[in-house]
């Protein structure tokens, strides 16, 4: 079993005991319903659980990160790991899908600003990032995804700088840093730009240092500048240096400007 199939068997028992009933699949992609909500699960670059509400209409995002290359897997490994998925997810599912409960706060909502080819990354981003949103063992785990691998700095930064950034990010790296929002932040803002682009002129939303380190990135990378945001306010805790890969992974590269600090 895997795939599409085997998300499908992990997670309709859960699905269904909530009340929600199968009601179609397309490629990579399965889905629920009942009265009150719509449960998108799928495979893919951001592989996870959409749950969006009839009711209020809002909804939430839960990244399922081990999934990730579960379409690529055919071994016994698989049922082990879903039946994982399935019990690591069981109540972060059951407590999105429930009405908010008394002081608690509705799920978050994402908004992008990016040039127009950028914005399906940019909101594929805010749907990642909105982990963060909801502190625990899901955004914990997510986190370690973004944890650089070796080959990404060749792909990120420019030769000459390559070494010196992942001796930097292993430093950094070391203390397992993950961007969590405050409780009453369920908002996510994102800015997309090419690293193209931040040589000429660092975009609104970007901290200003990247003007001194511009030059050191791979001009063909897209990063990602953000922050969470509580209802009715503009200011917050604000991140930057998550980075698109290729085949569908992201990086988070923190502050890059400050990693650089002993070469520019």
């Amino acid at each position: 079993m895997k795939g599409t199939a085997g998300l499908e068997a992990v997670l309709s028992p859960l699905l269904t005991g909530l009340g929600l009933k199968p009601v179609g699949r397309d490629e990579g992609e399965v889905r629920w319903e009942s009265a009150a909500y719509v449960v998108t699960a799928r495979l893919g670059r951001v592989p996870g659980v959409h749950i969006g509400s009839r009711v209020n209409q809002s909804d939430v995002f839960v990244p399922i990160p081990t999934l990730s290359d579960l379409a690529a897997v055919d071994s016994d490994e698989v049922q082990g790991r879903l039946d994982s998925v399935g019990s690591m997810f069981e109540s972060l599912l059951a407590d999105g899908l429930g009405e908010p409960a008394p002081g608690k706060q509705a799920p978050q909502q994402f908004q992008v600003r990016a040039p127009p080819e950028l914005v399906p990354l940019a909101h594929e981003a805010g749907r990642l990032l909105s982990a963060f949103t909801r502190p625990g063992p899901t955004s914990v785990a997510v986190a370690a995804q973004l944890r650089p691998q070796d080959d990404d700095y060749f792909e990120v930064f420019a030769p000459e700088a390559a070494e010196a950034a992942r001796a930097a990010y292993t430093r950094i790296w070391s203390s397992d840093p993950v961007p969590h929002a405050r409780a009453d932040q369920t908002r996510v803002e994102v800015v997309a730009a090419h690293a193209s682009e931040i040589l000429v002129a660092v975009p609104n939303g970007f901290p200003g240092g990247y003007e001194r380190i511009a030059h050191l990135l791979n001009p063909n990378r897209v990063w990602m500048s953000w922050r969470y945001t509580a209802p009715g306010q503009s200011s917050g805790m604000a991140f930057d240096g998550m980075v698109a890969l290729e085949e569908g992974r992201w990086a988070w590269f923190p502050k890059p400007y400050r990693a650089f600090r002993s070469i520019i």
